[in-house]
């Protein structure tokens, strides 16, 4: 692997992640505002109270995925550079 194929690789993560961040935060705040609204029926605001609390797992779920590929490409990266030891 060469320089610019692991910064490639590393940004194409990095967007990955960001974008499952920004995604799973707009749909939680929306999720959660559909919870707190008095008007809705009771079963209706559990679900969108559980559907929030799934979207901030999934904030999570995303900067954790989007932090191993990038530190799992920089280890493949660094064993590809490293010399074959005999």
């Amino acid at each position: 692997m060469n320089g610019v194929t692991l910064i490639l690789a590393a940004i194409a993560i990095f967007l990955a992640a960001a974008a499952g961040i920004m995604a799973s935060t707009i749909y939680m705040f929306r999720f959660a505002g559909m919870a707190m609204n008095a008007r809705r029926p009771v079963p209706q605001r559990r679900v969108r109270g559980a559907l929030a609390v799934a979207c901030l797992l999934g904030i999570f779920a995303s900067g954790i995925a989007g932090y191993l590929g990038i530190i799992t490409l920089m280890y493949h990266g660094a064993r590809a550079a490293a010399p074959a030891a005999a």
